[in-house]
């Protein structure tokens, strides 16, 4: 019973990987569990038995870079959460970006935000369709990054409508599809504002009533500064979702 739960966790670390990156190969197995290459093949045949046995769609592999690669539709044996909420997987996770605040969202986000996920890895063009001020709108882009900007979960991506780069808010997205027209890529190292970056330092309001309240809350002292480096094109996002409103604040900035 314990070689096989040991065996499950293997595979679902092996899962994901494909999960999030679209990719995944033996390598993350024996790097991640200091196995043998026998043993991560092993792995990954049991994986691809059960995902034949629960009829689900084939996972391809490619000689040419020696991984196993998902379709833009990938639908997982097991559940996995969005990976915003444990930031130490930024390294592995290259298409996430963090601030240091709990990931909650109005509704279940984990289908989206994965095949968004795949789709930064993997430079794919997605069509998607979206609530928007005026109803239904439709839009083409090239997603580069997911980011929890304080409050909501944001795909950064190129606009091939607008031409340049914006916010989708990954919550009003209500439908997605590839795209195989041949657009050229506009990726993070194009997008100017994305790589803007300013640093909020804020500290407890010494007045508030409520002080030793807040400074348990917070886990600050009164007089303890905090500096936090946030994206400058979010910096409304983050003061809001501090507390810094045009009314009675418990912060003072810096």
């Amino acid at each position: 019973m314990a070689t096989h739960m040991i065996v499950k966790q293997r595979m679902h670390y092996f899962e994901h990987n494909l999960n999030w990156l679209g990719h995944a190969n033996r390598t993350v197995l024996m790097e991640k569990f200091g196995i043998s290459g026998a043993q991560a093949t092993n792995d990954i045949r049991a994986y691809l038995k059960l995902r034949d046995g629960a009829k689900l769609s084939v996972i391809h592999y490619s000689p040419q870079t020696r991984r196993y690669n998902t379709e833009f539709e990938f639908y997982p044996l097991w559940d996995h959460p969005v990976p915003g909420i444990t930031p130490n997987l930024e390294e592995s996770f290259a298409s996430f970006e963090f601030l240091p605040m709990p990931l909650v969202a109005p509704r279940d986000l984990r289908r989206e935000a994965a095949i968004l996920s795949r789709a930064c890895v993997q430079h794919w063009t997605v069509m998607i369709r979206s609530v928007g001020s005026r109803g239904m709108e439709s839009h083409t882009i090239q997603p580069h990054t997911l980011a929890w900007d304080g409050v909501r979960l944001e795909c950064r991506a190129y606009c091939l409508l607008w031409k340049e780069f914006r916010n989708f808010t990954v919550g009003w997205i209500v439908g997605m599809q590839q795209s195989f027209d041949d657009f050229p890529w506009h990726g993070k190292p194009d997008d100017e504002l994305w790589n803007q970056t300013t640093t909020l330092s804020y500290k407890l309001n010494p007045d508030q009533t409520d002080l030793e309240g807040l400074c348990r809350e917070y886990g600050m002292q009164a007089e303890e500064i905090r500096k936090q480096p946030i994206k400058s094109l979010w910096e409304q996002s983050v003061l809001q979702h501090l507390g810094f409103q045009p009314m009675k604040s418990p912060f003072k900035s810096k």
